[in-house]
């Protein structure tokens, strides 16, 4: 993305979605693009390209195949898997760091922002809140009974990590 961003390219890729276009009408432009991308393929990956006849020396449409083949986006089967993943089997391991927590629990949400229905803010924050370890049950209790400070109502995960890395820090001295 980065190369593509660049003056030669500029043609071919959107300032504004950081993101390649869909299509264009320079087929020089495109076809240049396309042999760059099976110079840096090798192996599996290239056999897989080279034999996609609709493919060849268009290189959006193989850019789009190759990011969708190793970076899938909006595959229900994949989504349906992190979602599951995110209810059922996101907690914090018993020496993990609420920062390491945060991270990936934001990391999966971050993956789950693609689905056709995203997880709510206010939802996440609370299942954020309920899968800490043991420490934060009298969190956990006054949140139930919405007996927290105000600043514990924000809708914001990084001002939530705040609060609970600075609570972590006021029970474990």
């Amino acid at each position: 993305m980065a190369q593509i961003s660049l003056l030669p390219w500029q043609e071919l890729y959107d300032p504004i979605t950081n993101d390649v276009i869909q299509t264009n009408t320079n087929t020089a432009l495109n076809g240049k693009l396309y042999a760059k991308f099976l110079v840096s393929l090798e192996g599996q990956a290239l056999q897989n390209m080279v034999f996609r006849k609709r493919l060849h020396v268009n290189g959006l449409l193989l850019l789009q195949e190759l990011a969708q083949m190793y970076n899938p986006k909006n595959v229900p089967e994949v989504i349906a898997t992190k979602t599951g993943e995110f209810w059922s089997n996101t907690k914090q391991s018993p020496y993990e760091s609420i920062y390491a927590y945060y991270n990936r629990f934001h990391e999966l949400l971050d993956e789950l922002s693609e689905a056709v229905k995203p997880i709510l803010t206010k939802s996440a924050i609370c299942h954020f809140i309920f899968i800490l370890r043991s420490e934060f049950e009298a969190i956990q209790i006054n949140f139930c009974f919405r007996n927290l400070q105000l600043e514990w109502n924000t809708q914001e995960r990084p001002k939530m990590l705040v609060l609970c890395r600075d609570y972590h820090n006021s029970v474990n001295h």
